[in-house]
């Protein structure tokens, strides 16, 4: 027994000193190696071979041998390859190289012969029985995402088969699949021609609508937006729309719109609306500062299902140096009509900047309807009672007001947009009432718009014009709080609230019938949570109706810091100033405070 252990182990020595180390006691010298391609100009076409190879994916960075890392360039190629026919390469040839670098490791070269892109030939569809009006499927080359001639890319051409079904889920074919999907390469044409077996399902109509999920919410709210009705045919963008429009009401924090698995023997669907709702209370803060407004808080409350049916509830108080005040709102979804909401608003307010000191209580019923997915427009009737103090001395005033409004908004980010615009039209008509005897018409239009750069929301340029004009009524009938005025942290920011524009004797501020100001603003997120912004603004106003368009512009220019905070947007920071200073009139820099995008 003590020989048989003896030889054992003495085997187990000679195994030892003949095979050398284990592999795992050399593994902390492991070699390390770099990687190049060669033989493809396009830069970025060599960035994907050397991610699709997988060969500098962190964990696999060293190798314990050069054997070791010929078997995993070996393993890597198929998925070049596979990278190069997604491409359209199917003739590419491939080989590698290598070598050994002595104390710097070693070296990989992939050499790369792309060959001309192959193109594709032709896309057939067979259909495994015929369908019932003996009609062939022609389906667009446009919602395929190809056609004949293009660049034979095999992700597309895979791709086409998720858009092929989508497209039949819109003409009433929810239920079709692809039994099976032929790719032929003719090497000697060159081409890529694709041949798919098609079972399209029955012909199928809108069935019954169920609705999953609700809690608190009423199912009228999910029916009054449903854009399909039963016994229609099917079409899938519909049941988007619908998922959007869900979205849009805020009750619900997911919403899911999908058809059932068979249809009924007439042939329809059943559609599954799965809603989970969210918090239907809200509050929430915010606040400000300026150099000259000083601090300015915010409280509000808000619920977006008062009674059941989506009804909102929102209440805002205020309370800084220049404005104090309780504001109201309450919106009726659908009043009358799908797309349209009855809305009452109300405030009760103090402002005292420098042209005046106001007292107003405010109260408006108006109805706002959706139009062509990204216009509002809307009518009300109000009446705004107010006591204004100014350099004449007080003055109570009663209006009754007709507002009306155009609003579009082709933006995708409430508070910090990267692409498109927003607009916004009012037209207010004021009645003097109850002794009072001026009667005049308010008109204003806001323009934003917003263009990226660079993508990824790197680099944004916002611009914003806004023009006013007030006729019926001369400047001093007019009341001091109705007037138009620019300048400050909703204006041009290099300037006092309202500053901008005539003044009376104790270089307060008078207001005018027109008003123009517009500005632009350059957007770059540093890095992570950090922005900055260079701005650049103008404006005038004026004592006739009509802007001066050649006199008076007060020119302003700045910097600004901006900390993105998710779910809520940036904070910002902005530091401006005025470049038609006037002497004992404008302070030397502006600096406010904020939540959010200037505009």
């Amino acid at each position: 027994m003590k020989n048989r252990l003896g030889c054992l182990w003495l085997a187990s020595a000679l195994c030892v000193l003949w095979l050398g180390p284990a592999p795992a006691a050399r593994a902390a010298d492991g070699l390390s190696y770099t990687v190049k391609v060669s033989g493809i100009k396009d830069s970025g076409l060599r960035k994907s071979v050397i991610e699709a190879s997988g060969l500098t994916e962190k964990p696999q960075r060293q190798v314990l041998s050069l054997r070791a890392l010929r078997r995993r360039v070996e393993n890597s190629m198929e998925r070049v390859s596979a990278l190069l026919r997604a491409r359209g390469y199917y003739a590419a040839q491939q080989e590698f190289a290598v070598t050994e670098k002595g104390k710097d490791g070693a070296g990989v070269t992939l050499r790369i012969d792309l060959g001309p892109p192959y193109k594709i030939g032709s896309y057939t569809l067979v259909l495994t029985e015929p369908r019932p009006d003996n009609r062939k499927i022609a389906i667009p080359f446009k919602d395929l995402g190809f056609k004949p001639g293009d660049v034979a890319r095999s992700d597309v051409v895979v791709g086409s088969d998720a858009k092929l079904l989508a497209w039949l889920a819109r003409r009433s074919y929810p239920l079709a699949r692809i039994e099976k999907r032929r790719n032929v390469v003719d090497h000697r044409a060159r081409t890529l021609s694709v041949e798919v077996t098609l079972e399209t399902g029955p012909f199928t109509r809108f069935g019954a609508t169920l609705i999953e999920g609700l809690r608190d919410v009423e199912p009228v709210v999910v029916r009054r937006r449903r854009q399909w009705t039963r016994g229609a045919p099917y079409d899938a963008s519909k049941l988007e729309a619908t998922r959007k429009k869900l979205r849009e009401t805020g009750l619900f924090s997911s919403v899911i719109v999908r058809h059932g698995e068979k249809t009924d023997a007439a042939g329809q669907l059943p559609i599954i609306v799965k809603v989970t709702e969210r918090k239907h209370r809200s509050i929430g803060a915010g606040a400000s500062y300026s150099s000259t407004e000083g601090a300015l808080g915010k409280l509000f409350w808000e619920h977006r299902n008062l009674f059941g049916g989506g009804e909102q509830l929102r209440a805002r108080i205020e309370a800084g140096q220049i404005r104090q005040g309780l504001f109201g709102d309450f919106r009726i979804p659908d009043f009358g009509a799908p797309e349209q909401d009855l809305v009452f608003d109300a405030r009760l307010a103090r402002e005292s900047p420098d042209a005046f000191t106001s007292r107003e209580i405010a109260a408006v019923a108006r109805l706002e309807r959706r139009v062509f997915d990204i216009y509002r427009v809307s009518a009300g009737v109000g009446l705004d009672r107010s006591i204004v103090e100014d350099g004449e001395g007080d003055e109570n005033f009663s209006f009754l007001t007709l507002p009306l409004a155009l609003r579009r908004d082709s933006t995708k980010d409430l508070l910090d947009p990267h692409r498109g615009g927003r607009d916004t039209l009012t037209v207010t008509p004021n009645f003097g009432i109850l002794g009072t005897d001026a009667n005049f018409v308010a008109a204003q239009a806001f323009d934003t718009v917003y263009v990226p750069v660079i993508p990824d929301e790197v680099l944004t340029l916002a611009g914003w014009v806004r023009i006013g004009t007030i006729v019926g009524a001369e400047t001093a009938d007019i009341p001091a709080n109705k007037r138009l005025y620019s300048g400050g942290s909703g204006s041009v920011r290099g300037y006092a609230l309202n500053s901008i524009g005539p003044l009376d004797a104790n270089n307060d501020p008078v207001g005018g019938r027109s008003r123009t100001a517009f500005g632009v603003e350059l957007r770059w997120r540093v890095a992570g949570p950090f922005g900055l912004v260079a701005f650049v603004e103008a404006g005038g106003v004026y004592d006739d109706p009509v802007p001066d368009w050649g006199e008076d512009l007060f020119w302003g220019a700045g910097l600004g810091l901006r900390y993105y905070v998710p779910r809520i947007g940036p904070i910002r920071l902005d530091v401006a100033v005025p470049l038609n200073r006037r002497n004992s009139v404008d302070d030397a820099f502006q600096i406010l405070v904020s939540l959010g995008q200037a505009f």
